[in-house]
């Protein structure tokens, strides 16, 4: 079996983002498809190898994690800050009874 860095992709919901690219990178793209049909015997559209592709080469730089700490240090503002997991309303709980302390 082939080793790649792209591990085998986990189930996943999406975020969807419109990119382009050069005819040479799309060829690169759709042969690394190809290359992970092969190494685990499904085939995933380039679309869905992108985000984790991207995702390993971010956690891959060094400089780029040193440099994202600095900057959520200096701006913990919500555009930069991590998304943290909202709390399930419980089925049997009103609107009211939330700890949002408003009707949302």
């Amino acid at each position: 079996m082939t080793e790649l860095r792209l591990p085998r992709l986990p189930d996943r919901a999406h975020v969807k983002r419109t990119v382009s690219f050069p005819p040479e990178i799309d060829a690169k793209l759709r042969d690394y498809a190809a290359v992970y049909e092969a190494a685990y015997g499904q085939s995933e559209p380039v679309e869905e190898l992108i985000p984790y592709m991207l995702e390993r080469f971010l956690d891959a730089d060094p400089s780029f994690k040193k440099a994202r700490r600095t900057l959520r240090a200096a701006d913990p503002s919500p555009a930069t800050a991590p998304a943290k997991p909202k709390k399930p309303v419980a089925a049997n709980t009103s609107p009211k009874e939330t700890s949002h302390g408003d009707n949302r």
